[in-house]
């Protein structure tokens, strides 16, 4: 694009992290922020007050349409980036978006899609690659420091905002209810920071847990990447225990890289040290502050969005790269749900299909049925949940690779007291897992199989969905998504 005097930019959002970003533009002087959108007329008036900006708009269709921006910052929460980034792609108007990109890898696409088709610059604010000192660990990497042999790379971290009955109130309260958490909000940082350091992930082990009941989504893992190089990756991250350190989020934890020629630390405070193989631990002298956020990983993003909008070269973070990094964590949640390794490559395959998800067997009497499965077998039991009104009865036991699924009817009149009544308990469906369920339903329907007119309610706040088995010679088949 020209290179004017200064780019007209617009922001969206006025939450927590957003602050970070407003004070980030007024640092970039080739960069005008002509005006914001929000719906809180508390939130706005502390970003106007703080970042003196004379302009708010509630309809951020009218602030596109009113100040013809040259670019947008969307900063909100990521169920609504599909339809701001359409709008904005609608008027060519270029995009930073902040990350998780979307609800789920089909919006993520969909979102890179649309603005392809409308020909506008789109950029994920993905900001842990640009801190100091992951460009300074692949600075060292390219310059050979650890050798020509990349052996492994080691990211502990432990954030501790995380515990007991208030955990993420005071700063990200939404973070309670994601389904998805720690790989979703935080991991998915380091997932790009390997790939930028390490190149290519193929394959990915991964073991998630949620140790604090109040929330949703998963709080602790540990995940094993390999990368097609043969180096080796792990991320070990709990944001429930605390770190023994002062400040938790300047780097977000202890770095160790290791080559066939030495290793690369990374200490909690931005201490970076190499240690050649053979001779002592020393540091590197690299620049750094504590600004902004992590080491001004923010204004750092943003004045490469800049620089990229103005010379015309690609970002770093682009949506393309991006969805990239989005297949390593889709990747990681399916390794976790099958508790086997996952190859990306099976990701980026179109399929709404994510493997199996169940085995159901409809039972008259659920402590009958666990007397057997549970008893004798020794199959452990996961969940039991009564659901659709208290109608049906739901216990999952952990068959290994999957689940198995007791299903008891709890209203005379449910119609699977009828099917019961003509078979007995007995295998009554398998349940395939996807993504996003009404994109399931819609892609499966454009392959011929019709299904049930509407979702029922699944298991763990997920929605489920019969196939029609006039479609699948009789068999009858469940989705179950978000």
């Amino acid at each position: 694009m020209a290179n004017p005097q200064k780019l007209r930019g617009v922001c969206i959002g006025a939450g927590y992290f957003s602050h970070f970003q407003y004070e980030a533009w007024q640092r970039i002087p080739e960069v005008d922020l002509v005006a914001f959108s929000n719906r809180d007329p508390d939130r706005a008036r502390a970003i106007r007050d703080k970042f003196k900006l004379a302009r708010c708009y509630a309809d951020y269709r009218e602030m596109f349409d009113r100040e013809r921006p040259d670019f947008v910052d969307v900063i909100t929460p990521p169920p609504s980036h599909q339809a701001l980034c359409a709008e904005a792609a609608a008027r060519g108007i270029h995009i930073v978006c902040q990350k998780p990109l979307a609800p789920s890898l089909a919006q993520a696409r969909a979102i890179v899609a649309n603005a392809d088709r409308a020909g506008v610059r789109f950029m994920v604010h993905e900001n842990f690659r640009f801190q100091p000192w992951h460009r300074e660990i692949r600075r060292q990497l390219t310059a050979g420091a650890l050798g020509d042999r990349l052996h492994s790379l080691h990211f502990r971290m432990r954030m501790g905002d995380g515990w007991g009955p208030d955990a993420y109130i005071p700063r990200q309260p939404y973070f309670r209810d994601y389904p998805r958490l720690l790989m979703y909000e935080t991991g998915v940082h380091f997932i790009d920071t390997f790939r930028y350091l390490a190149g290519e992930i193929t394959r990915v082990s991964a073991w998630l847990r949620r140790l604090n009941s109040v929330i949703q989504g998963e709080d602790c893992g540990v995940v094993l990447f390999e990368f097609a190089n043969g180096a080796v990756g792990l991320y070990d991250a709990n944001r429930f225990n605390e770190p023994n350190y002062p400040e938790a989020r300047y780097t977000f934890g202890e770095f160790l890289v290791e080559g066939n020629g030495g290793s690369l630390r990374l200490y909690p405070d931005a201490r970076l040290t190499l240690q050649p193989l053979g001779q002592p631990e020393h540091d590197l002298d690299y620049p750094h502050q504590n600004l902004n956020f992590c080491g001004d990983c923010c204004y750092l993003t943003q004045r490469h969005f800049i620089d990229r909008l103005l010379d015309g070269q690609p970002f770093e973070t682009n949506g393309h790269d991006y969805l990239q990094t989005l297949a390593v964590q889709e990747a990681v949640y399916r390794s976790a749900q099958t508790r086997s390794p996952v190859d990306v490559e099976t990701v980026n395959r179109d399929s709404p299909f994510r493997g199996l998800d169940h085995l159901a067997i409809a039972v008259p009497d659920t402590e009958a049925a666990l007397a057997i499965w549970r008893d004798r077998f020794g199959f452990a039991l996961v969940l039991q949940e009564e659901v659709n009104g208290g109608t049906v009865r739901l216990t999952h036991l952990e068959l290994g690779n999957t689940h198995l699924q007791l299903v008891q009817p709890l209203s005379p009149d449910h119609p699977l007291q009828a099917w019961l009544a003509k078979h007995g308990p007995a295998l009554h469906h398998f349940c395939l897992r996807v993504d996003d369920l009404g994109q399931a339903m819609a892609a499966v329907r454009e392959r011929g199989l019709p299904t049930a007119p509407a979702p029922h309610q699944g298991t763990q706040g997920k929605r489920a969905l019969f196939l029609d088995k006039s479609a699948t010679q009789g068999v009858q088949v469940e989705l179950t998504g978000q």
